[in-house]
Order: C-alpha cells, then sequence, then structure tokens
C-alpha cells in the first residue's frame, strides 16, 4: 500500500502546444509510477486553449496559468514553488514517455543520494537516439561549434564533445548536462543550489543548474534505460534566426555569470573573429558553392550572433 509521501513532482511549462502537450500528459497516465506523483503545468499563457483542455480532460493536474509568457526558467520556477515532491522531474510538453521511466527515475536516485540530476534517452520522431548530453561550454568547444569543427569531426573527443556527438549512448555514465527537456533533479537538492536562474529567458539556463549541481560535488548522470520520445520542433527562417540569437545572447550570459568578465569577453573576441572569417569567406567565395537563399540564411545567423554577443537587440 502507497504511503502518503509524493515521490515524484512533474513540471511542464507550456506555451501554444496543446497537441504536443496533450500526448505528453497522456503517456504520464499510461505509464505512471508506483509511488505517489502530481503534475503540475505551468501554462505561460497560451492562445489554442491548453487550461480549458487540461480542466476538461486532466482535472486532477496542478494548474497554473500564467497571464504572460515568462519564459521557461521562470515558469519552471513558479511550478517549483508548488511542487511537494521529493524528487523533481522538468519534462518538456513535446515528450512522450516509455514504459517504466518514471519508476527507474525514482529508483535511481533512491539508491544513490551522490547523484545529484538524472538525464535520459530520447528518440526523435524517426526513432533516432537524440544527442542530448553536452559539456559545459568552454572557450575551446566553443570555438569548435563555432568554427565547424564540430560538425566536421562529430566523433573527436576533442572537437565533437560539446555537442554530444561522440557521447556513448549505450551505456549508463556520468555527463555534464544532459538536456533540460528531461531533467530529474531531488528537491533538497533545488533547495540547495536555489532553481533556474532567472537571468536566462530562454536557452542556458538548465546549463547553468547543472554546473551549480556539479559545483556542489554531486554527481550527473545519464541512464540509457530511461526512455521518452521528443518530438522537438524544427524551425526555419527567421523563427530559427531568432533562436539562435536568443542562444547566443544566454550563451554570454553564462559565461560572464560562471567564467567571468574576463573569459567572456575572449570568447566574445573568438566569435566574431571566426564569423567575421565566415562572412568574409560567403561573400567571396559563397557565391559559387551556395544558393541566394543559403547566402542569405547564413548571412543572418552570423549577424543575429554578432548582434547577440555585443548586446544589441535582435533585428528581424
Amino acid at each position: 500500500m502507497k504511503n502518503n509521501t509524493v515521490f515524484l513532482s512533474i513540471i511542464i511549462v507550456s506555451w501554444n502546444v496543446i497537441a504536443y502537450l496533450r500526448e505528453a500528459l497522456e503517456s504520464i497516465y499510461a505509464y505512471p509510477p508506483k509511488e505517489n506523483f502530481e503534475v503540475i503545468v505551468v501554462d505561460n499563457a497560451s492562445s489554442d486553449g491548453t487550461p480549458d483542455m487540461i480542466t476538461e480532460f486532466f482535472p486532477n493536474i496542478v494548474l497554473i496559468a500564467n497571464s504572460e509568457n515568462v519564459g521557461f526558467a521562470k515558469g519552471n520556477n513558479i511550478g517549483l514553488k508548488s511542487a511537494i515532491g521529493k524528487y523533481i522531474l522538468f519534462l518538456n510538453p513535446d515528450t512522450k514517455l516509455l514504459p517504466k521511466s518514471l519508476d527507474l527515475v525514482i529508483k535511481r536516485l533512491e539508491e544513490d543520494s551522490n547523484i545529484g540530476a538524472i538525464g535520459c534517452k530520447q528518440f526523435d520522431s524517426n526513432n533516432k537516439v537524440r544527442n542530448t548530453c553536452r559539456q559545459f561550454p568552454s572557450l575551446l568547444n566553443q570555438f569548435s561549434e563555432i568554427s565547424g569543427l564540430a560538425k566536421i569531426f562529430p566523433k573527436s573527443n576533442i572537437w565533437g564533445k560539446y555537442l554530444g556527438t561522440s557521447f556513448d549512448y549505450t551505456m549508463a555514465q556520468e555527463t555534464d548536462q544532459p538536456e533540460g527537456s528531461f531533467l530529474a533533479i531531488p528537491k533538497q537538492i533545488l533547495n540547495e543550489v536555489g532553481p533556474f536562474s532567472e537571468n536566462f529567458y530562454m536557452y542556458y539556463d538548465e546549463v547553468d543548474l547543472c554546473f551549480r549541481i556539479k559545483k556542489s560535488g554531486r554527481q550527473i548522470w545519464y541512464f540509457p534505460d530511461i526512455e521518452i520520445f521528443h518530438y522537438q520542433g524544427k524551425s526555419s527562417g527567421p523563427v530559427y534566426v531568432h533562436m539562435i540569437y536568443e542562444s547566443s545572447k544566454s550563451l554570454i550570459i553564462y559565461y560572464k555569470k560562471n567564467k567571468g568578465m574576463f573569459k567572456a569577453n575572449v570568447l566574445k573576441l573568438i566569435i566574431s573573429i571566426v564569423l567575421a572569417s565566415k562572412l568574409i569567406f560567403l561573400g567571396v567565395i559563397g557565391i559559387a558553392l551556395y544558393s541566394a537563399e543559403e547566402r542569405k540564411i547564413k548571412r543572418a545567423k552570423a549577424i543575429a550572433v554578432l548582434r547577440a554577443i555585443a548586446g544589441l537587440p535582435y533585428d528581424s
């Protein structure tokens, strides 16, 4: 017989993804853990009927309906304030759980008090394993990423580690930062190291949180037998460029916060030199290699990054 302890609080922040969210919630109740759990949905002022859908079909869920889109970090922190579980699972709305995943999360956290966070194996819509375990940002791996070396040598332990392309997703092992789409953390640790930093509107908030967890002496683990589907949306054109801008802006915030102003300025210099070189290449030789539309997108991406690291507003 179950005791009254709530072992797991599942927090989902949603914004205009009603179909994905409903599938995610259905998967939770199709494969619930044996122990007591709760589900908290923080809706960021969706206009697609999300709150009404939850009220009608999932009346037992704790629904927090924000009057505005407060972003991922603040949305999760709002949910965290209401959570009463021993363990917290931050879950994206565009995911679908597979059998036994929630039981395994609780089991692993119960077995080892040294574990500060858990990530899982994620499959995309084509049933391929996604690269979800990354290194913390460093000057070397950011040069690898911005220069394109990470894509040229994806399996290299030097150039491919940041994006997780050289990570062995078949074996349980420690990692720096699993993707925040599925991140399980003991609530006691969140009380110690603090919740998501609201300096980040989107991107790098989970990187910063994992950095603080590791800094506290805890381990972060990836377990391949904990499995989900993650239907990560693929944006293109202006939306994709804006995402790159926001990601770059958050990278600099992360670096200033955790590495200091000097290293943040070195990083900005590295990025600026590499991207300036790419823009010159694009203008001189790119005409022969890429179509006009491809050149336009590449140029827009580079300029968006440069504006972000310079602290300039996004220009669509």
